[in-house]
C-alpha cells in the first residue's frame, strides 16, 4: 500500500515516474484490493497530462509486416528489439481536437488492459506511443499464429480429430467470470470468435478490449460507440442511445459466441442484417442446429437450454458467468470425441 500512497502524492503534487506506475501495476497482482485504488489514481492522471502512463513502451518494431485492415486501422506483425514475434495493432480515432473525449476513454480502457492479468486472456505488451500523436493508438500485443477461435477451428480439425469446444467454452467463461468481478469492473462488449485468438497449445485467449466500458463504482468512465457487432448484439443495444454494455449485453453474445464454435457459421447465418434485426424485434432467436453430429461436439439438450436462457429478452434473467461456470465444467468433464467413422471395407468374392 506504501507504493499506492507515492503514486497518489505524486498525482497530487504534479509529477510521477512512468517506471513508478508500472511497477504500482505489477505489485497490485498480489494486493487485488488496492487495485481501484491505483486505477483510479492513474486514470486521473493520464487524463489531466493527456499522456498514457503506467504502460510499458515498445519504441522500436522491426522486420513490420502487414498483416490486415478493417474499419479500426490496421494489424501489422514484427519483432521487438529482444527478438520476440508480436502483433501490433494500431486503432485509429480523430485527432485531438476534433474528438478529446474518445482518446480519453481509450486511455483508460488501454490502462485496464494493463491491470488484467488470467491465462484466458491475450496480455497487452505495450504501447508505441503514449501521446497518440499521430492520431492513433498502437498496441503490442504476442502474436498467435492460430489465428482466431473459427479459423483454428476450420484448419485443426479433420477426422478423426475433434476440437473440444467445451473446453474452449470453459476458458472463455473463467475469463469472463474473471472480468465482471475485476475492481473495476470490466465489460468486453464484443464477443464472437473472431475476438477470441489460439495459443500454440489450444489454449482459448479473449482478445479485443477496444469495446470495453469501464465501470468505477457505478460510474461509466468510457462508452462503446459501436457496442459489438449486430448479430451477436444484445437487442437492448439496438435500442439503446447510446448503446450501453453490461454483463448482461455479454451474457447474451457468449450465447452466440457458443452457437458460432458449434455450427462454423455467424449466428443468423440464414439472414441478412436488415432481416437479423426485424426478427429481433419480432422476438425469434436463433433455431437450434440439426443433426446429429452437431450434439457429439456437444450441443446437447442441457448446453442448449443454457443458451436460450442467455438469450432472455429480460437482461436480468441472464444467467451470470459464474452460475453457468460449474454447468460447463460438468458438460465439459462428460464430453468425450466421437467415435470416427469406420472405412468401409471392400469385399472380393470370389467365384470358386
Amino acid at each position: 500500500m506504501q507504493d499506492v500512497c507515492c503514486l497518489q502524492r505524486g498525482f497530487s503534487l504534479g509529477y510521477h515516474s512512468p517506471s513508478t506506475d508500472v511497477q504500482v501495476l505489477d505489485i497490485t497482482d498480489h494486493a487485488y484490493e488496492h487495485r481501484g485504488v491505483v486505477f483510479k489514481t492513474l486514470n486521473g492522471l493520464c487524463k489531466s497530462s493527456g499522456v498514457l502512463v503506467g504502460i510499458p513502451i515498445i519504441p522500436s518494431i522491426k522486420n513490420l509486416a502487414f498483416v490486415a485492415s478493417g474499419g479500426f486501422g490496421e494489424i501489422f506483425k514484427g519483432h521487438t528489439e529482444d527478438g520476440d514475434l508480436v502483433a501490433i495493432k494500431t486503432i485509429r480515432f480523430f485527432t485531438k481536437q476534433d474528438n478529446p473525449e474518445g482518446q480519453k476513454s481509450f486511455r483508460t480502457e488501454i490502462l485496464l488492459y494493463r491491470q488484467v492479468r488470467h491465462r484466458h486472456i491475450l496480455p497487452l505488451i505495450g504501447i508505441t506511443d503514449p501521446e497518440f500523436s499521430r492520431s492513433s493508438a498502437q498496441m503490442v500485443i504476442p502474436w498467435k499464429a492460430n489465428g482466431n477461435l473459427l479459423e483454428y477451428v476450420k484448419r485443426v480439425e479433420s477426422p478423426p480429430l475433434t476440437v473440444n469446444r467445451l473446453k474452449i467454452l470453459v476458458g472463455v467463461c473463467s475469463a469472463l467470470c474473471y472480468l465482471h468481478s475485476h475492481v473495476p469492473v470490466v465489460v468486453h462488449g464484443d464477443l464472437k470468435c473472431a475476438n477470441v485468438l489460439v495459443d500454440d497449445d489450444g489454449t482459448p485467449l479473449l482478445a479485443d478490449f477496444g469495446l470495453s466500458t469501464v465501470r468505477y463504482h457505478g460510474a461509466s468512465l468510457s462508452s462503446a460507440q459501436n457496442a459489438g457487432t449486430l448479430r451477436w448484439m444484445a437487442p437492448e443495444l439496438l435500442t439503446g442511445n447510446p448503446p450501453k454494455i453490461s454483463r448482461e449485453t455479454d451474457a447474451w453474445s457468449f450465447g452466440m459466441l457458443a452457437l458460432e464454435i458449434f455450427t462454423g457459421q455467424s449466428p443468423y447465418s440464414d439472414k441478412c442484417d436488415y432481416n437479423v434485426t426485424l426478427s429481433r424485434a419480432q422476438g425469434e432467436l436463433p433455431k437450434r442446429p440439426s443433426g446429429h453430429h452437431i450434439v457429439q461436439l456437444g450441443l446437447n439438450q442441457e448446453l442448449w437450454t443454457q443458451l436460450r436462457q442467455l438469450w432472455s429478452f429480460s437482461p436480468e434473467k441472464r444467467p451470470k458467468f459464474t452460475d453457468l461456470a460449474p454447468i460447463l465444467d460438468r458438460l465439459e468433464a462428460r464430453w468425450s470425441p466421437p467415435s470416427p467413422t469406420p472405412t468401409p471395407q471392400k469385399y472380393i468374392v470370389s467365384s470358386h
